[in-house]
């Protein structure tokens, strides 16, 4: 449950800096056009650090191991070094739709690799 809710955040938060007008131009209120773009890039990066931590914890509660470690620290990694990148100054409006789809590959992703570690291990 943690995975995926810590996940859903800055998927979410991606679509709608990526969509923001569309969603101003409709009368949706999102939460990077009610707080700005910046507290949207914060908030996506400490739910994705939330998301690496819960993604672990599945190790020493036994339930995957070694390969499944490495895998949630590969895609962990990269899914903060892409939310990290977006708080740069030189951050162009491409940022939010790279987190998209690093967050589009990182939950199948981490799945298969739950499901090799179990398979081989």
């Amino acid at each position: 449950f943690a995975i995926l809710f810590l996940w859903q955040i800055p998927h979410f938060l991606a679509i709608a800096i990526c969509y923001r007008r569309d969603y101003e131009r409709a009368g949706i209120q999102i939460f990077p056009a009610v707080y700005g773009e910046e507290s949207a890039k914060r908030q996506a990066f400490v739910y994705t650090v939330g998301l690496l931590v819960a993604s672990l914890l599945l190790v020493p509660l036994k339930v995957a191991g070694v390969l499944y470690f490495a895998t949630a620290i590969g895609l962990g990694g990269w899914f903060i070094w892409v939310c990290l990148r977006g708080m740069t100054p030189s951050a162009g409006p491409g940022w939010a739709r790279q987190l998209f789809i690093v967050s589009l590959i990182y939950l199948p992703a981490l799945g298969v690799g739950l499901i090799i570690d179990k398979a081989l291990f």
